[in-house]
Parts: C-alpha cells; structure tokens; sequence
C-alpha cells in the first residue's frame, strides 16, 4: 500500500489555474523583432508580454531587484523614524534631533534615486 506523503515545496495548482493551454498566431520577421524588444524593454518574456497585451491591453513589468532593496531599505527606516517617534513623545522634542535629521537626509536621498530611476 502506498501512502501519499507531502514532499514540500510549492502545492500543486488547481487544473483551472495552471496555464497548459497554447495560443499560436504568425507574425512577421519584423514584428518578432518588435515583440521581443518590446518584452525585453518591458523585463519580461514574449509570452508574459503577449499574454498581458492579449488580455489586459497592457503589461505591468516586475518590479527590478534594485527597486525591491530601496523599497526594503526605506521600510527599515520607516520603522526607525516610527520608534525614534516613539522615545520623542516620551522624552520631549529634541531628545533625538540628530537622529531625526539623518533620516530625513535619507528620505530625500532616496526620493531623489526613485525620481532619477522612474525617468
């Protein structure tokens, strides 16, 4: 008798999740060439970018690693300014100036690369 056992890793989807349907259609030399610089400048493979204009109109490209590490970066001291907040209220307003000026320093630094990156 064999016991089904669960060997980890991701569960498996449900039939009406998984994508094992094709949809074919021909295109020139050309448009190939477009298509795959358009996935590319977009970060995504052909059949990511054709699935989100096929169904969407539009295709929302992942968010790059360097994005991810700001947004990381920014949650940290977020959190810092949030418990500096904290010790201000309980031991009056200039208790942590310096503290606070460095994180504001930061918050425009890190503004300014968002801007600078979004262009």
């Amino acid at each position: 008798m064999t016991e089904s056992r669960n060997k980890g890793g991701r569960p498996t989807k449900p039939d009406a999740e998984k994508q094992s349907l094709t949809v074919r259609f021909r295109v020139t030399p050309c448009q190939m060439e477009i298509l795959q610089r358009q996935a590319k400048e977009n970060g995504c493979t052909l059949s990511e970018y054709a699935r989100g204009m096929t169904l969407n109109g539009r295709v929302v490209a992942p968010i790059s690693p360097e994005r991810l590490a700001l947004v990381a970066e920014l949650t940290r001291e977020r959190n810092n300014l949030n418990q500096i907040a904290k010790v201000q209220n309980g031991a009056g307003a200039s208790a942590k100036a310096d503290e606070l000026e460095r994180i504001i320093a930061f918050y425009r630094t890190a503004i300014q690369k968002i801007k600078v990156h979004d262009r």
